[in-house]
């Protein structure tokens, strides 16, 4: 029993540190690009931006993934909620 409860808590320690570390790498500005030259949202192939923002989101979501299947959720809401996580976070 204390075993288990000390694994959902660390899951979700992980869960809120991996929200946390995207909201912060994802919306908070470092100034690496200028405004200028950057692509639009939609467009997934306009410049070499494309393979870092895909890689970069994967390392990002897996923390989250791996946090929801330690709490038992199963893989349909895992994607699910990552997606509308993702959405929620791409728009903001």
């Amino acid at each position: 029993m204390v075993e288990r409860m000390v694994t959902r808590r660390s899951a979700y320690a992980l869960l809120v540190a991996s929200i946390g570390v995207i909201v912060a790498a994802t919306l908070i500005p470092f100034g690496a690009l200028q405004l200028e030259t950057m692509p639009p949202k939609w467009c997934l192939a306009c410049a070499d931006l494309w393979l870092t923002d895909g890689l970069s989101n994967v390392v990002l979501f897996a923390p989250f993934g791996a946090a929801l299947g330690l709490l038992g959720v199963r893989a349909r809401w895992a994607l699910v909620l990552s997606a509308a996580f993702s959405l929620f976070v791409e728009y903001m």
